[in-house]
C-alpha cells in the first residue's frame, strides 16, 4: 500500500441484510487486508448489490473502497493512568438473580437434538450437541445450580416440518408427541431438554400470525406440561440461512439459558434493577452478553464450534470480564468499563415488556443533569478507550427522547468523565440508556435509566 508493505490476512466475506422499511435488500461482497502486527484493515474493496420492490428506487452505490495512504506508529509517551490501582473503582455490578424464590435449574441437562426429515445439516448439528459438555461453560453454570450435561441421542422424526407454524402450536404439538409417543424421543424426564431444529423452509409465527423466526428471534426456549408431575423444557432453532455458526451460537444461547431458567421462574432478572431487561429485551444469562460485540461469542479449541458467551456473576463481582469463555480473538486481555454513577431509584414501565424499579437519574422536564462516569480496568492498558452513550430499548424506527453530551470522549483507569443527559420530552414511562466503551475491536456496555 502507499503506507508501506504489510503482512496481512486477506479476508473475503459477504454480508446480507433482511431489508429495511422500504423493502430494499442489500448484499455486499468485501475483500479486506488486515495488518496482523497493528490490527487494522489497510485496504478494503466492496461491491454492493440491491433489490427493491416495484416503485421503490434502490441506492446506486455500486462499489466502495479505501486504502491507508500513511501510517506512523506513535513514538511519544503513553498516557499515564490516573490510578495504578486496578480496578480504580469498585461499583455495584449486575448480578443475574432468581425471578422467584422457588425457581429451579436443571440438575444435569440432557440436550436432545430433534430433526425433521427436511432439517438441513443434521450431522453437523448432532455433532455440535454431542460435544456440548465443554468445561468452559459448565464451570460457569455451576454458579446457577446447573451440573454437567448428559448428552442425549439425536431424534429424527418421520415427518417433514410444516411450512408455517405458530409458537403456541409448537408447544401444543410437542406436548401431544411427548404424551402419546414418548419412546420416539428417548428418555423423557426432569433433565430432558429438546432442541427442535426447523428447516429453512419453515416460518415460525407469533400469536398474531406475523413472521417471528429470523425477524424477531434466532431461537427461543420454553417448556411444556407433559403431566402433573413433569414439565419439560425445549428450544426452537430456525434455519435463517445465515450460516451454521449462527445456528450453533443460537443453540448454545438457548441451551444455557434454558438450563438455568427452564420454567421461566429462575435466573432471568437483575437484582433490583429492571433497566437491563428493558435495554436488552431480557436479562437472562446470555442476553447479558449478547450486545457486547466481540464479547458475545467464542470458539473454544476444545469444542471447535462457535458458541455464545454466558454471564458469570462471580467474574462480574470480581471486576473481570463476565462473559465467558473469553473470546480467543480478542485484541486485549484487559477488561475495561465506563460505569455511570446512578444516584436515584426510578420507575420504568413497559419498555420491551419490562416494568419496575431501576437504578437511574431523575431529570425534571425541561432540564438537564450531569452525572459522573467512572472508568476502570482490571489491569494496565496501553492508551485510552473511547466512550459513547445512546438511548436503548427503543422500538424499531422510534425517535430517541434523550440527548447526551460528554466533557471528554475518552479516558482510562481512574478517570471520571462527565455525561450530561437531556430529555427532549416528558417521560411518563421512563427511558433507558447505554454507556459504551470502545478499545480496538472490543466493546463494553453499561445500562442506566432516566425518569422525570
Amino acid at each position: 500500500t502507499p503506507s508501506g508493505n504489510w503482512d496481512t490476512l486477506k479476508i473475503t466475506y459477504t454480508t446480507a441484510d433482511n431489508g429495511n422499511a422500504l423493502g430494499i435488500f442489500e448484499t455486499s461482497n468485501a475483500t479486506c487486508w488486515w495488518a496482523i502486527t497493528i490490527g487494522i484493515n489497510m485496504q478494503c474493496q466492496v461491491t454492493h448489490n440491491y433489490t427493491s420492490p416495484p416503485g421503490v428506487t434502490a441506492p446506486t452505490l455500486a462499489e466502495s473502497s479505501f486504502v491507508v495512504t500513511n501510517y506512523k506508529a506513535s513514538t511519544g509517551p503513553k498516557p499515564t493512568p490516573v490510578s495504578n490501582i486496578y480496578p480504580a473503582f469498585s461499583p455495584a455490578v449486575p448480578q443475574v438473580a432468581k425471578a422467584t424464590p422457588g425457581g429451579t435449574s436443571l440438575a444435569n441437562p440432557r440436550p436432545i437434538p430433534v430433526f425433521f426429515q427436511d432439517t438441513q445439516n443434521q450431522a453437523y448439528l448432532a455433532d455440535f450437541v454431542s460435544k456440548f459438555s465443554v468445561p468452559a461453560y459448565w464451570n460457569v453454570m455451576s454458579q446457577y445450580g446447573v451440573g454437567s450435561p448428559q448428552i442425549g441421542s439425536p431424534v429424527v422424526l418421520p415427518m417433514t416440518a410444516p411450512t408455517a407454524i405458530k409458537e403456541g402450536d409448537i408447544a401444543s404439538w410437542l406436548t401431544t408427541q411427548l404424551q402419546t409417543s414418548p419412546s420416539t424421543f428417548g428418555v423423557v424426564d426432569a433433565n430432558s431438554y429438546f432442541v427442535l431444529y426447523y428447516p429453512s423452509g419453515t416460518t415460525i409465527q407469533d400469536s398474531t400470525g406475523a413472521t417471528a423466526s429470523c425477524a424477531k428471534f434466532l431461537g427461543y426456549h420454553n417448556f411444556v406440561h407433559v403431566s402433573s408431575t413433569l414439565n419439560v423444557p425445549f428450544a426452537v432453532i430456525p434455519d435463517c440461512q445465515r450460516g451454521l455458526e449462527t445456528i450453533t451460537t443460537a443453540t448454545s444461547h438457548e441451551l444455557l439459558e434454558g438450563s438455568a431458567d427452564p420454567y421461566q421462574t429462575n435466573y432471568k432478572t437483575i437484582s433490583g434493577d429492571i433497566s437491563w431487561a428493558a435495554a436488552y429485551h431480557d436479562s437472562e444469562l446470555n442476553d447479558m452478553c449478547e450486545d457486547s460485540f466481540l464479547n458475545s461469542w467464542s470458539v473454544p479449541a476444545s469444542l471447535g464450534y462457535r458458541i455464545a458467551t454466558v454471564w458469570s456473576n462471580l467474574a462480574a463481582g470480581q471486576f473481570h470480564n463476565p462473559c465467558l469463555p473469553v473470546n480467543n480473538l480478542r485484541e486485549i486481555n484487559a477488561y475495561f468499563q465506563s460505569v455511570p454513577v446512578l444516584p436515584d431509584t426510578v420507575s420504568i414501565s413497559n419498555i420491551n415488556n419490562s416494568s419496575g424499579v431501576a437504578k437511574g437519574v431523575k431529570i425534571p422536564v425541561g432540564t438537564s443533569r450531569t452525572i459522573d462516569v467512572q472508568l476502570f480496568s482490571d489491569q494496565a492498558m496501553t492508551g485510552v478507550w473511547r466512550v459513547g452513550a445512546h438511548q436503548a430499548g427503543l422500538a424499531t424506527g422510534a425517535t430517541p427522547t434523550l440527548n447526551f453530551s460528554w466533557d471528554k470522549a475518552s479516558g482510562q483507569n481512574g478517570d471520571v468523565l462527565y455525561l450530561t443527559i437531556t430529555p427532549t420530552v416528558a417521560l411518563p414511562d421512563g427511558a433507558v440508556f447505554e454507556v459504551e466503551s470502545f478499545y480496538g475491536g472490543s466493546r463494553r456496555n453499561w445500562v442506566g435509566a432516566v425518569s422525570n
